[in-house]
């Protein structure tokens, strides 16, 4: 829904007004205005609803009675807007009518509010000038990352919502983001949630920590003698996890005390405070955690919230209320996503989600529980301790976790607040100084100004968003791997990430097929194949997987990555999918098969035959067989480890891939490839018993798809029966009278090569166990029968529906005899092109690209 134009609008009308407001955003305000319209111009009111209506869908709720903000007395104000400059405003207002007046202005960056600023600066020349009584100035500083585009309109805006004036703002430089030195915090932590009371938001805090924190991490819940018997119950419940451990206090120690002896609970772990009101979202300690690693002398990380006072968004305080509709792991996302990731240094933390370094607890003690026994002041006295020793204290602007707010000491909290602030100024002097950082804080403000546009993408479209990850931009794999993109488009936002060991590129992945490249790292360092690996590699992709916030990571090869990418994927809090589209994890030859050629299944062959890994150098790994395969597979079934699911396309392929690499079998999946066509034809040309045979046989043909068979077919027949068609690459140095070459092929083209070319059957003479096979889905799609050797996925696929013949390739006479005496025959032709039609109706038609990512997606997360 698009704002109507100012038809009819008179300048300085109520409707003129109103639709100035909409577009600054100040949504509240323009409702009372049009709704006052709509009293001065009943004929205008389908116009007036009509942008009443595109208010709605911004803020829900629009029954603001009109004389509520109209009505009321209009000061009169004036002031200007002086300085410019790389992100530096400066400038001045005053009231007229009481020129002392101290006020806020707004300041809105493309109608979104980033921050209010106080005409508090003292001002000599309006004092010379009796324009003001000695103040009036206002400053601000916009961090150049709240300019995200090119240009940009800046507005200041005075209490009663006239500009004051606008300017535009000219980025003149766009930076790459700079990869940070992070070390990943790979220390124990232990989450301590001190209870009392409070049921119903102690059960939604646990909720929330067993569905979106690691099994790996302790948490510990310590009840403080609750007078309520529902915890009881909870906390019974609670036990029954193993992530979980449960402690109560025999007596009510209060809150430090408690804390306390939960640090003392978790050894040498760092520890997380908690609130039991607080509700944790996805990848929520992940976040904190890559906060914490770009310092090794960080003490606390708090982060942002809608109800923690100073370290609330997008507003400070604690109204920071969701419109109805979005929900609480929604924001979350989309703050992440929008977040600058600058982690300002503050003076304290807040208690109500705190991260503590235990390497600072040991150097400067836990919370003071003489002095602040119920709480209040115990964490920032914990933070003022810290920083007096050279330790920071930091927000996580990454991050975003629900809080409720102090419910359990009812009435004594604003006491217990008073007494707690007059110890904490007594003993910190510049406390009171200090803490106007998140008020006056650029990048606070910035922080804030983003979760403002992190609702906006909320009432948009928000998408789940994955990362695929492939070797190679050419082939089956990676036309696989696009078809499903394309079919999730609707509901993942997709990304690909590419590697020839080499190069590292990310790329956003468009509809259109011209990708849009993000980041791109020449490796110093290349993936080394013995150890499959390369620490440069790591440096890098734990920068990109920590700024762009993946939902999953969806390995589709590993071929030329690090193998360390599902463990860093997984601690980023990313799910982490592998799927299987060769046998490359269990042996680098990639097809299993031997120096002669020969199809193993994973076991090692006899004889002296060197094997040769398919993807790097003839002379870039130790020998194989019967040796260094064991330490291949030994540095995958550890990388495995740290996958969620498992994906290939055949029983028989899951089967040898849970044999040799001892993943778990429950959590791997068969999901068959989807092909979408634009039509299914039947081109099989009619056949005479007395006619030569054309085969067509389709794709990268090389000694794996059978040239070597083809070539001693031909050699043997004699009778000039047989005449093979390939439609592809080849690399078949063989020359025949009855083998012709046709040529690569694009796939959308294939049905017109077909009806160029018109065979009466199909080949694929595939000498290994195929995990797929395109090819066959293709000769289907075009009506033609298959002759395809005796391997379980193609072998399946053929006798499951009649499209074709098994063959046996092993004796070169027997094959070539079932040929000539089983496939040359017309009446064979007819029955097995009919079985291939009812193919195409029962199951092409109906199992295609959407289909198979409908599949993928349920082993995806939802956020």
């Amino acid at each position: 829904m698009k704002l109507t134009d100012n038809i009819g609008c008179t300048k300085g009308s109520n409707l003129a007004k109103g639709n100035d407001l909409i577009r600054k955003g100040r949504y509240k305000e323009a409702v009372a205005y049009l709704k006052k319209a709509i009293q001065e111009s009943p004929d205008l009111k389908s116009l007036i609803e009509f942008n009443l209506n595109y208010v709605a869908n911004k803020i829900g709720d629009i029954s603001i009675p009109a004389e509520d903000i109209i009505s009321s007395p209009v000061k009169k104000y004036k002031g200007r807007f002086d300085e410019c400059e790389n992100g530096y405003i400066r400038g001045w207002a005053v009231n007229t009518t009481s020129t002392g007046e101290l006020f806020e202005l707004s300041v809105y960056i493309d109608g979104v509010l980033f921050r209010k600023v106080k005409n508090s600066e003292t001002r000599n020349d309006l004092k010379n000038l009796n324009i003001s009584k000695g103040k009036g100035g206002y400053s601000l500083t916009i961090p150049q990352e709240a300019f995200l585009l090119n240009e940009h309109t800046v507005s200041i805006c005075f209490p009663d919502g006239e500009v004051l004036d606008e300017k535009k703002i000219i980025r003149l430089s766009v930076d790459q983001p700079n990869d940070v030195n992070l070390q990943l915090v790979d220390k124990g932590i232990s989450v301590i949630v001190p209870i009392y009371n409070a049921a119903e938001d102690v059960k939604v805090c646990i909720e929330r920590l067993v569905k979106y924190t690691s099994n790996s991490t302790e948490i510990i819940l310590i009840d403080d003698a609750s007078t309520d018997p529902a915890i009881k119950g909870i906390l019974k419940n609670a036990k029954e996890s193993n992530s979980l451990k449960v402690y109560y206090n025999q007596e009510n120690l209060g809150f430090t005390k408690t804390v306390n002896y939960g640090i003392e609970l978790a050894g040498e772990n760092d520890v997380i405070l908690l609130n039991s009101d607080a509700r944790v979202t996805p990848r929520w300690l992940e976040g904190i955690k890559r906060a914490l690693s770009t310092d090794s002398r960080i003490a606390t990380v708090t982060p942002m919230s809608d109800r923690a006072g100073a370290f609330s968004a997008p507003d400070i305080g604690n109204d920071n209320n969701l419109p109805n509709g979005i929900t609480e792991e929604q924001f979350a996302l989309a703050f992440r996503r929008r977040s600058a990731g600058s982690y300002p240094s503050v003076p304290t933390g807040n208690g109500f989600c705190m991260y503590i370094r235990r390497a600072c607890i040991n150097d400067i003690g836990s919370f003071d529980a003489t002095a602040f026994p119920r709480g209040y002041g115990e964490e920032n006295d914990f933070c003022m301790r810290a920083r007096a020793k050279g330790w920071r204290n930091i927000i996580d602007d990454r991050t975003y976790v629900f809080h409720d707010r102090s419910k359990s000491f009812g009435e004594q909290k604003t006491d217990l607040i008073k007494a707690g602030r007059e110890i904490i100024d007594k003993r910190y002097p510049d406390y009171k100084k200090a803490i106007s950082v998140f008020t006056d804080s650029p990048l606070i403000n910035l922080a804030r100004f983003r979760a403002r546009m992190a609702l906006d993408d909320c009432r948009n479209s928000l998408m789940l968003r994955g990362l695929f990850v492939v070797s190679t931009l050419t082939g089956g794999t990676p036309q696989t791997n696009r078809d499903l993109m394309l079919a999730l488009s609707d509901r993942v936002e997709c990304w690909l990430l590419h590697s020839d060991k080499r190069v590292i590129s990310l790329y956003k992945v468009k509809k259109d097929g011209h990708d849009e490249l993000i980041r791109r790292h020449h490796l110093k360092e290349h993936v080394d194949p013995l150890i499959h690996g390369s620490a440069e590699y790591d440096r890098v992709l734990i920068n990109w997987l920590s700024e762009y916030d993946f939902s999953f990571v969806h390995i589709r090869h590993l071929a030329w990555h690090s193998i360390s990418l599902p463990k860093i994927a997984k601690q980023f809090g990313a799910q982490v999918i592998n799927s299987f589209h060769d046998f490359y994890a269990v042996c680098p030859t990639v097809k299993l098969l031997d120096g002669e050629n020969k199809y193993c299944g994973g076991v090692c062959t006899s004889g002296k035959s060197k094997c040769k890994p398919d993807l790097w150098g003839d002379d870039s790994l130790p020998d194989l067989k019967n040796d260094w395969v064991y330490a291949w597979r030994k540095l995958f079934k550890e990388a495995l480890k740290y996958c969620d699911a498992f994906v290939t396309t055949h029983e028989s392929v899951k089967n040898t891939l849970v044999d040799y690499l001892e993943v778990d079998s429950n959590n791997f999946h068969v999901i068959p490839h989807g092909r979408d066509f634009d039509s299914l034809t039947s081109l099989s040309a009619p056949y005479a018993d007395t006619e030569v045979l054309k085969i067509l046989v389709p794709g990268n043909i090389g000694v794996p798809k059978g040239s070597e068979i083809i070539q001693k077919l031909l050699e043997i027949d004699h009778k000039g029966l047989l005449h093979f068609h390939i439609l592809g690459k080849s690399n078949i140095k063989y020359t025949h009278p009855r083998l012709t070459f046709h040529g690569e092929y694009k796939r959308d083209l294939f049905s017109d090569c077909v009806k160029n070319i018109q065979p009466h059957v199909g080949a694929v003479f595939s000498i290994w166990n195929e995990t797929w096979c395109h090819t066959l889905t293709e000769l289907w799609s075009c009506g033609l029968p298959a002759i395809v050797t005796n391997y379980p996925t193609l072998a399946d696929r053929v006798s499951k529906n009649g499209g074709g013949w098994v063959v046996d390739h092993a004796d070169i006479y027997s094959l070539y005899e079932y040929i000539t005496q089983h496939v040359c025959k017309s009446d064979a032709i007819r029955a097995a092109v009919k079985s291939v039609l009812d193919h195409q109706n029962k199951n092409l038609i109906k199992y295609q690209n959407k289909q198979m990512s409908n599949l993928y997606f349920n082993l995806y997360p939802k956020y």
